[in-house]
Order: structure tokens, then C-alpha cells, then sequence
């Protein structure tokens, strides 16, 4: 029996954004970020306990929460790509430079706007501050 389902919308519009970032990367040979040139499968939660994304050894996979707005989920998968792109697990300096990056370009592609106040989401809150 095969059923109708309709993909989700929100996320539709977060793997379209993605495309478009990883294609930048990839475009302008940005070494930096080459470990995630790849397509890294993204898991869909309209609720997650305890966070609001995960990494699988640095890019196997990304589960996000996505009950918030495209721009939200969007912050949080480059929150959770920014760690496939560093050695260590935590949020390291290095770790801040490379997700600031990313916002940086992902504004500069017009696939993500700043959030400069926290924003709940998901049950917790997100933002750039």
C-alpha cells in the first residue's frame, strides 16, 4: 500500500537553502568547509527532548527540531555543520569562528537572516548573540 505523504514544507525549504550553501562552497573552492560538501542526510523532529539538533559523527547525519520558523531550523543546522568542520566535539573558539563563518555567508547568499534577539524554539531559544 503506498500513501500519499506530502514532504514537509519547512523542511523542503531548509534542503533548498543547503543546496544552495553547499554549492557556494563547492563553487568557490572554500577548503575550509570542504568537509561538508557532501550532502549530509537531515533527520526531521517536530519535538526533541533534550536539544534542538544533533551531529552524528561530524556529518553521518544531522537530526533538527523543526517546529520554528525556516529561518530557525536553518540556524541550527549550520549550528550542527560547523561541528563536522572542526577536530574537537565542543564549542571551541575555532569551533565560533567557523559557525560565524557560515552565517556569514549563508547572510551574504540570502538563504539566512541574522536572529538578534533570542527566539524560542523548540523549547529552548536560539539566536546569533
Amino acid at each position: 500500500m503506498y500513501s500519499n505523504l506530502k514532504p514537509n514544507q519547512k523542511l523542503v525549504e531548509v534542503r533548498e537553502k543547503y543546496k544552495t550553501l553547499r554549492e557556494y562552497l563547492i563553487e568557490t573552492d572554500n577548503r575550509d568547509f570542504e568537509d561538508i560538501y557532501h550532502e549530509i542526510p537531515l533527520i526531521a523532529y517536530e519535538r526533541m527532548s533534550s536539544s534542538v539538533g544533533y551531529n552524528v559523527n561530524k556529518g553521518q547525519e544531522i537530526g533538527i527540531c523543526i517546529d520554528g520558523d525556516v529561518n530557525e531550523i536553518f540556524h541550527v543546522l549550520l549550528h550542527e555543520l560547523a561541528h563536522c568542520v572542526v577536530d574537537e566535539y565542543t564549542h571551541s573558539e575555532e569551533y565560533w569562528k567557523k559557525f560565524d563563518t557560515l552565517k556569514t555567508i549563508a547572510i551574504t547568499l540570502g538563504v539566512y537572516k541574522s536572529i538578534p534577539e533570542e527566539s524560542p524554539f523548540c523549547g529552548k531559544h536560539v539566536s546569533d548573540k
